[in-house]
Protein backbone atom coordinates (compact mmCIF):
# COMPACT_ATOMS: atom_id res chain seq x y z
CA UNK A 1 0.00 0.00 0.00
CA UNK A 2 1.42 3.27 -1.04
CA UNK A 3 0.78 6.32 1.85
CA UNK A 4 1.77 9.55 -0.18
CA UNK A 5 3.77 11.64 1.40
CA UNK A 6 2.87 15.24 1.93
CA UNK A 7 5.08 17.94 -0.34
CA UNK A 8 6.27 20.00 2.81
CA UNK A 9 8.52 17.08 3.95
CA UNK A 10 9.66 15.68 0.99
CA UNK A 11 13.05 16.76 0.23
CA UNK A 12 13.95 17.65 -3.60
CA UNK A 13 15.40 16.49 -5.78
CA UNK A 14 16.61 13.64 -3.86
CA UNK A 15 20.04 14.05 -4.96
CA UNK A 16 22.87 12.40 -2.64
CA UNK A 17 26.91 13.70 -2.70
CA UNK A 18 28.96 10.12 -2.05
CA UNK A 19 33.05 9.93 -2.28
CA UNK A 20 35.19 7.27 -1.20
CA UNK A 21 37.79 9.29 0.62
CA UNK A 22 38.71 13.00 1.76
CA UNK A 23 41.65 14.82 2.85
CA UNK A 24 39.68 16.45 5.63
CA UNK A 25 39.99 14.69 9.00
CA UNK A 26 37.28 16.46 10.85
CA UNK A 27 33.51 15.79 10.37
CA UNK A 28 32.85 20.17 11.25
CA UNK A 29 35.29 20.70 8.18
CA UNK A 30 33.19 18.52 5.45
CA UNK A 31 29.84 19.60 7.41
CA UNK A 32 30.55 22.95 7.24
CA UNK A 33 31.97 22.82 3.40
CA UNK A 34 29.00 20.93 2.67
CA UNK A 35 26.26 23.62 3.67
CA UNK A 36 28.69 26.24 2.68
CA UNK A 37 28.32 24.76 -1.33
CA UNK A 38 24.63 24.02 -0.90
CA UNK A 39 23.78 27.51 0.31
CA UNK A 40 23.42 29.51 -2.92
CA UNK A 41 21.55 26.68 -4.87
CA UNK A 42 18.04 26.42 -4.98
CA UNK A 43 16.06 24.73 -2.33
CA UNK A 44 14.55 22.65 -4.85
CA UNK A 45 17.99 21.52 -6.83
CA UNK A 46 20.01 20.90 -3.32
CA UNK A 47 20.98 17.33 -2.78
CA UNK A 48 19.88 15.82 0.56
CA UNK A 49 22.86 15.19 2.15
CA UNK A 50 26.83 13.81 1.20
CA UNK A 51 28.69 10.62 2.39
CA UNK A 52 32.33 10.38 2.98
CA UNK A 53 32.32 6.21 3.58
CA UNK A 54 35.34 6.41 5.12
CA UNK A 55 33.84 9.35 7.74
CA UNK A 56 30.40 10.63 8.10
CA UNK A 57 27.07 10.65 6.31
CA UNK A 58 25.67 14.31 6.56
CA UNK A 59 22.01 14.40 6.14
CA UNK A 60 20.17 17.84 5.13
CA UNK A 61 16.83 18.92 7.11
CA UNK A 62 13.85 19.28 4.98
CA UNK A 63 13.84 22.84 3.50
CA UNK A 64 16.71 24.03 5.52
CA UNK A 65 20.73 24.64 5.36
CA UNK A 66 20.47 22.68 8.61
CA UNK A 67 22.32 19.46 8.68
CA UNK A 68 22.87 16.71 10.94
CA UNK A 69 26.07 14.29 10.81
CA UNK A 70 26.58 10.74 11.68
CA UNK A 71 29.90 9.47 12.79
CA UNK A 72 29.41 5.60 12.98
CA UNK A 73 28.98 3.12 10.29
CA UNK A 74 28.42 5.84 7.68
CA UNK A 75 27.67 4.02 4.69
CA UNK A 76 25.02 2.13 6.75
CA UNK A 77 23.59 5.46 7.20
CA UNK A 78 24.04 6.41 3.61
CA UNK A 79 21.95 3.41 2.63
CA UNK A 80 18.88 4.13 4.87
CA UNK A 81 18.52 7.49 3.98
CA UNK A 82 18.80 6.23 0.44
CA UNK A 83 16.10 4.11 0.74
CA UNK A 84 14.17 6.70 3.16
CA UNK A 85 14.11 9.00 0.04
CA UNK A 86 13.27 6.21 -2.99
CA UNK A 87 10.34 5.09 -0.01
CA UNK A 88 8.82 8.79 -0.03
CA UNK A 89 8.58 9.31 -3.87
CA UNK A 90 5.00 10.02 -3.87
CA UNK A 91 3.40 7.46 -6.37
CA UNK A 92 6.64 6.44 -7.56
CA UNK A 93 7.88 2.99 -8.23
CA UNK A 94 11.85 2.78 -8.62
CA UNK A 95 13.37 -0.37 -11.09
CA UNK A 96 16.79 -0.56 -10.39
CA UNK A 97 17.15 -3.96 -11.70
CA UNK A 98 16.44 -2.31 -15.02
CA UNK A 99 20.26 -0.97 -14.87
CA UNK A 100 21.32 -4.70 -14.69
CA UNK A 101 20.12 -6.84 -17.83
CA UNK A 102 21.28 -9.85 -16.02
CA UNK A 103 18.11 -9.54 -13.51
CA UNK A 104 15.56 -10.22 -16.37
CA UNK A 105 12.42 -9.34 -16.36
CA UNK A 106 10.32 -9.30 -13.17
CA UNK A 107 6.86 -10.98 -13.18
CA UNK A 108 4.39 -9.27 -10.93
CA UNK A 109 1.83 -11.90 -10.98
CA UNK A 110 3.93 -14.66 -10.19
CA UNK A 111 6.86 -12.35 -8.13
CA UNK A 112 9.90 -13.24 -9.43
CA UNK A 113 12.44 -12.85 -12.17
CA UNK A 114 12.31 -14.42 -15.38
Amino acid sequence: MKIPATEGIVLRPRGLVFAFKTKWTEVETIESCFREVIGPIDDQLRPNGACVIDQCMIRRLPHKLETKAYTDDAFLHFFIFLLHLIQSMPGWLVGFEKYFESYGEYDREDLSWR
